[in-house]
């Protein structure tokens, strides 16, 4: 069976290491982003099961960043079937 493929994207590289390798261990197949070019990047050269944004991923201390929800409904309606 093909391991389920994980995207992680967070703009902190450690968080994003650590669960990388966590998720390795559990025997995901794991690719990781800083921010939402790479996700895209990512997403349109191999195939994604699950994507696990930051919400505040291009600013994370500004309260109102909201680029990973925006990242997140891109994708979505990305993928949505046509009727």
């Amino acid at each position: 069976m093909t391991p389920t493929t994980v995207l992680l994207v967070d703009d902190h590289v450690e968080f994003l290491s650590i669960r990388a390798e966590w998720l390795e261990r559990l025997d995901y197949r794991v690719g990781s982003a800083s921010n939402s070019a790479d996700a895209r990047r990512s997403l349109k050269e191999q195939t994604i099961d699950v994507a696990v944004l930051d919400l505040r991923l291009e600013n994370s201390t500004d309260p109102d960043d909201r680029s990973g929800l925006d990242l997140a409904r891109e994708i979505a309606a990305s993928n949505r079937p046509i009727p």
